[in-house]
């Protein structure tokens, strides 16, 4: 293959996986704190989860404050501390959401019983963690709220020792995305590293080798140094097949082993 050639395919492979990586990245920075908790929560790390959940309360606004916003932010804070195993947390959260609305019940069906049981047996034992006044609004409750009805009595918790919930991490499309960018967006950062150092590297490469051998080629296109032009020339060639390979050894990692 002709040295221009391959020189033109591995800068069109340079300049796909650029903009790639821009849209990539801008995917994952545009949601806001609430949404990024949400997409921690789904992919299994609730620690991160639960500190974008308390950044998401941290910057509500006035408006926002007592209300459904405030309520969604402090329940899924709740669940995310109680998926990384923190109970005392995550018991003390959800007294601090009890003191801001408190007919707040868990919609049947989001959590089993058994969960809501520990989280509020654990709750009784620890003072709660907010003395803020109540703001709630019935009007401001989502239909995701039971309210209880004047009168009834609330269900006797038991003390019981639940597992948190397992929970299937989702695939997101720009796991496909090259240069390891896929892998690192998915959380594997060895495997990204190492996708993007491979295919870097190799797409570097087999530019400064075409570079090198159009600098011993004349214009009639015959070599100055023939012997090192056919060199030059079998290095190009396995730079730029070795660079393809590896792009799309990393697609279809991204596919099929991500996450």
């Amino acid at each position: 293959m002709r040295a221009d050639r391959l020189l033109a395919w591995s800068l069109l492979l340079l300049a796909i996986g650029t903009p790639t990586f821009a849209l990539a990245a801008k995917v994952a920075k545009k949601q806001s704190l609430f949404s990024q908790g949400q997409q921690a929560m789904d992919e299994l790390e609730f620690v991160r989860a639960a500190k974008l959940f308390k950044g998401a309360i941290q910057t509500l606004k006035p408006s926002e404050m007592g209300r459904g916003p405030e309520l969604d932010a402090r329940e899924a804070l709740v669940l995310a501390l109680y998926q990384s195993k923190d109970i005392d947390g995550a018991a003390a959260e959800y007294n601090a959401l009890k003191a801001r609305f408190a007919i707040f019940r868990f919609a049947a069906g989001r959590i089993t019983p058994e969960t809501v049981a520990a989280i509020e047996e654990r709750a009784k034992s620890l003072r709660p963690a907010s003395n803020e006044p109540v703001a709630e609004q019935a009007a401001s409750i989502p239909s995701s709220v039971i309210v209880v009805s004047p009168g009834a009595e609330p269900r006797a918790s038991q003390n019981v020792s639940v597992a948190p919930q397992q929970l299937k991490r989702p695939w997101h499309w720009y796991y496909l995305a090259p240069l390891g960018v896929g892998q690192l967006l998915a959380h594997s950062p060895v495997r990204g590293t190492l996708f993007a150092v491979l295919q870097v590297g190799l797409i570097a490469s087999n530019i400064v080798l075409a570079v090198m051998f159009n600098a011993i080629v004349e214009r009639d296109g015959s070599s100055s140094d023939p012997v090192r032009g056919a060199a030059l020339q079998i290095a190009m060639n396995t730079t730029f097949f070795a660079a393809i390979a590896a792009v799309v050894a990393g697609t279809i990692d991204g596919a099929a082993f991500e996450p």
